[in-house]
């Protein structure tokens, strides 16, 4: 763990125990500690993803442990932290980190509007699953559609450290709730940089301070969110003259849901826009927007049985979908299909138990936008038209 992980994550158990001082039997009797643990595989007709996937045996690297402790220290006051080891096979390696680690303080203004601030290590609500997203059992499927939630970039849109302001109204007829956050990214990553600018960039990141937004909105059976993030981060490399290095990201979400009894229509659009200062001699633009959404209908068969289909496309220049002029200004040398990636998708999930749950998924997937560079070294190397078979079988307690 990182100093300001365990900075974090001591100050939580601190306030923890010393509600518990305070407070006595309430607040230990409201503590609750839960857990999962999970394992994957994964095999693919070629490229690399979740480890060496390629190879006939396919790849066992996927796998997720997970232990959160929670509180309400008080009325207004709630506690909430986790620690996550994680294995990719790609940009995790089963080392142990903190997940998040906050400290939710609210207050209501009536008896159906409430506000409050949350402050610490906070998943950012970014979509329908970005805040869920660690969890097997609270994702939409093995692997998330990775047009809206990149694994390969995942430190960075999961969570900040820093603060949320929110409120929230709930009413008979609908319910809303709108967040303000503020805080700072994790990009202490080595995937970051290469995902971002290249894996001819050999410094490091860091972030300035980001800024987050989302606006929900529940209705019967239908739920719409608009949510986003601006942030800045700072490129250092001794290697170049200039030392005011910048990439700067803009992101926009529409988020849109139809659930009704015995099916699910999801369907999210994010729209991504990149500025890069001095950085000319690692990137041949300075500006690049893309886009990417998808579109879900899962059937819910019993309660503890149902199937999906997914369609799932991510472009990473709106101007150059196909990727032709990208690969004219690199010479030939990164293949087009690298620029962009659609896939279909098809999956089930099986709840063997309340503790148990199995899911398969099998995807076809033309182009390699969201291949992990660390996978797949070489691009020319890669496969425009690729399947990928996935499966995970998971415990909760």
């Amino acid at each position: 763990m990182k100093i300001r992980s365990l900075l974090l994550f001591s100050l939580f158990y601190s306030i923890v125990f010393y509600g518990k001082t305070s407070y006595g039997n309430d607040i230990l009797n409201s503590t609750k500690i839960a857990g999962f643990a999970s394992q994957g595989y994964t095999r693919s007709s070629d490229n690399n993803f979740y480890g060496n996937s390629e190879k006939n045996s396919g790849s066992f690297s996927l796998r997720e442990m997970g232990l959160n402790v929670s509180s309400s220290l008080s009325k207004s006051l709630f506690s909430s932290a986790q620690i996550l080891a994680r294995n990719t096979g790609q940009n995790d390696d089963d080392s142990m980190a903190l997940d998040y680690a906050m400290i939710d303080y609210s207050r209501p203004l009536s008896s159906k509007q409430t506000y409050g601030i949350r402050i610490g290590r906070i998943k950012n609500s970014l979509g329908f699953y970005n805040e869920t997203r660690d969890v097997p059992f609270t994702r939409s499927s093995v692997i998330l559609p990775q047009s809206i939630y990149f694994d390969r970039t995942r430190d960075l849109s999961l969570s900040a450290d820093g603060f949320h302001l929110y409120g929230a109204l709930n009413k008979l007829s609908y319910n809303a709730e709108i967040t303000i956050g503020i805080g700072k990214p994790r990009v202490d990553k080595r995937s970051t940089v290469s995902t971002l600018l290249g894996q001819s960039a050999v410094g490091t990141l860091d972030s300035d301070v980001s800024y987050l937004w989302n606006v929900f909105f529940n209705k019967n059976a239908y739920t719409l969110t608009f949510s986003g993030a601006f942030l800045q981060l700072n490129y250092n490399d001794s290697a170049l003259v200039v030392d005011d290095n910048k990439v700067s990201f803009l992101v926009n979400m529409l988020s849109f849901q139809y659930d009704a009894e015995h099916w699910v229509i999801t369907a999210e659009y994010a729209d991504r826009r990149f500025k890069y200062k001095n950085l000319g001699t690692l990137l041949p633009f300075k500006e690049l927007d893309g886009e990417s959404y998808y579109l879900q209908l899962t059937s819910i068969i019993t309660s503890s049985f149902n199937f999906f289909i997914r369609y799932d496309v991510f472009y990473r220049n709106r101007k150059d979908r196909k990727g032709t002029n990208f690969e004219q200004l690199t010479r030939g040398i990164i293949p087009a299909h690298t620029q962009f990636a659609k896939d279909w998708t098809v999956g089930l999930r099986w709840d063997i138990h309340r503790s148990w749950m199995f899911r398969l998924e099998h995807h076809w997937v033309n182009g390699t936008a969201w291949l992990p560079n660390q996978n797949n070294p070489d691009p020319a190397a890669s496969k425009k038209d690729w399947r990928l078979l996935a499966g995970i079988l998971s415990f909760k307690f």
